[in-house]
């Protein structure tokens, strides 16, 4: 994790100015109405393909305006930009928009590839930006007990880690569904989903990535020496499901299980570290954290029934709070992405 110098140039008191690259429906459901909810922000150019849609986000969240195409939109005075296209534009896109000066707020998956993620990663820091990636659990109350636990209660050092997440994405991984965003007023475009071109893969970087953001904001360490199995769907290059065992640092291993199943009912995630001197549990399905020390002492933290829900505008306020001065903290950063992207690499190597 990392954290942000206070409003990072900002006048105090300004309204923050921030243009959208990508108006479908996931932008639109939790980022714009998160921030227009919050209050304080400026909503400066917008730009999605699909003109008719571009124009009626702009009618809807009062962009002052509607551009055709990304030189146009980075023409248009911002501080920040969400980009929330589709995962082939994202590396192009949040390059140039850094290039320009602006923060980036950026879906998941980061990129396609851990090179133009470790691109992103090191142009941010160049030009001091902040590059936030869309996890929302990571900013969760899951996510806080998790860090406030381990602060604690260290569980010294790493030795293995499993990761567990499933997800009722069968249907629109497999082309049936355009439910993404839980609105029937806002379908999703299913190619995002089910093109390899444009999303890079399937159950991978449209959901495991949440999951591996969460790893990675917990751990600070990489994965390497990857080995991958998956399922795969009806469409080629589009997995379900997936299973990866490797290595995480200098000596622990890692195993991660993934899948998507045809209930539409809440994700789990399960994840669970084991160190020299304890071990680390996080259940979002049933919204608990619980450490166990070395003696065998078990402490449970329950939190508030739904605690573990995936909290889709919680990127948006964080990052808005990150450039704002409220808050300082980045607990998705672009390396916590680009540690991410590497997994994800090797899980479409194998799709």
């Amino acid at each position: 994790m990392t954290t942000a110098s206070p409003r990072r140039g900002l006048d105090t008191g300004q309204a923050l100015r921030i243009s959208l690259v990508g108006a479908g429906a996931w932008a639109r459901t939790a980022h714009l109405t998160a921030l227009a909810e919050r209050g304080g922000v400026e909503f400066a150019g917008v730009f999605d393909p699909d003109r008719a849609r571009a124009s009626a986000t702009a009618d809807e969240f009062g962009f002052a305006a509607t551009c055709d195409s990304m030189d146009a939109l980075l023409a248009v005075p911002a501080d920040a930009c969400i980009i929330a296209s589709p995962a082939a534009h994202h590396a192009d896109q949040a390059l140039a928009a850094l290039r320009s000066g602006r923060h980036v707020l950026l879906e998941k998956p980061m990129t396609n590839s851990a090179d133009s993620a470790w691109d992103i990663a090191r142009e941010a820091a160049e030009r001091d930006l902040s590059v936030m990636l869309a996890f929302g659990w990571n900013y969760s109350a899951v996510f806080e007990a998790a860090t406030r636990t381990l602060t604690a209660h260290p569980i010294g050092e790493l030795e293995h880690a499993v990761l567990h997440m499933a997800s009722g994405t069968h249907d629109l991984l497999s082309g049936t569904s355009t439910n993404s965003s839980g609105r029937d007023d806002r379908p999703a475009v299913s190619a995002t989903w089910t093109d390899p071109a444009l999303s890079g893969g399937g159950y991978g970087n449209a959901q495991l990535s949440h999951g591996l953001g969460l790893l990675f904001g917990l751990v600070d360490a990489a994965a390497s020496d990857l080995a991958v199995i998956t399922r795969p769907g009806p469409r080629p290059g589009i997995e379900l499901g997936l299973g990866v065992v490797g290595r995480l640092g200098d000596a622990a291993t890692l195993a991660v299980s993934a899948t998507s199943y045809r209930q539409p009912v809440r994700q789990q995630l399960d994840l669970r570290l084991f160190g020299s001197q304890g071990f680390l549990g996080l259940d979002l399905r049933r919204d608990v954290v619980w450490r166990i020390d070395a003696d065998g002492t078990e402490v449970v933290e329950q939190l508030a029934a739904g605690a573990g829900a995936y909290p889709g505008t919680a990127p948006a306020r964080a990052f808005a709070d990150l450039l704002n001065g409220v808050s300082t903290l980045n607990a998705s950063d672009a390396t916590v992405g680009a540690r991410a992207t590497e997994v994800l690499d090797a899980v479409r190597a194998a799709a």
